[in-house]
């Protein structure tokens, strides 16, 4: 493992491995989750990027905040992640946040939602706030897994089944979307 994206997708492996350990209640619990685990690895692996959360990738004091952002020592942001989070519906006092997909994918969002997480990330990596974009949904409860067909999906985007959690019972499934789809820049090398 030698890059900031690397150190992302061993993040998201570890979170599904070990989902049942924690409890989440909403979308800043799975982006703390992931957050505090990108910073031990980072530490752990001696690597020097800056793991940050609750993140503004612009200069100044305006532009979007992203949930989770990979900086490079020189403060270049290499890898930003939004997070979404929908809880089971089995759940009792949770309330459902996402009952349509339009928060997700552009081609469900309703007139209420200005822009999708995957739309924000495209808008941040293009406008050169970032080298590379992950939009990440955590389904609890398979919902909308069961009900957006693969084509409603864009390119750059999977489904990752954990199905039904041992302890917790929750029928769990993420989708992780990319962009861009392709990096034509090659890796995000671990020293840059």
């Amino acid at each position: 493992m030698g890059t900031a994206v690397e150190l992302f997708m061993e993040t998201l492996e570890w979170f599904k491995d070990h989902y049942d350990e924690h409890e989440y209640w909403n979308e800043s619990d799975v982006a703390c989750a992931l957050w505090d685990r990108m910073r031990r690895r980072n530490a752990e692996l001696g690597f020097p990027f800056s793991i940050r959360s609750q993140f503004r990738p612009t200069r100044g004091n305006r532009g979007d905040i992203v949930d989770l952002a990979v900086l490079d020592p020189a403060g270049n942001v290499l890898v930003v992640i939004e997070v979404k989070y929908e809880p089971s519906p089995i759940r009792k006092g949770v309330i459902q946040k996402h009952g349509n997909c339009g928060h997700l994918l552009p081609a469900h969002k309703p007139v209420s939602v200005s822009r999708t997480d995957i739309e924000k990330v495209i808008e941040c990596v293009d406008a050169g706030n970032a080298r590379l974009g992950f939009a990440v949904f955590i389904d609890e409860g398979s919902l909308h897994h069961s009900h957006v067909l693969a084509r409603q999906i864009p390119d750059g985007s999977m489904w990752h089944r954990l199905g039904r959690t041992a302890v917790k019972g929750h029928d769990v499934s993420i989708l992780v979307y990319r962009y861009p789809i392709t990096p034509e820049s090659g890796p995000i090398p671990c020293d840059s």
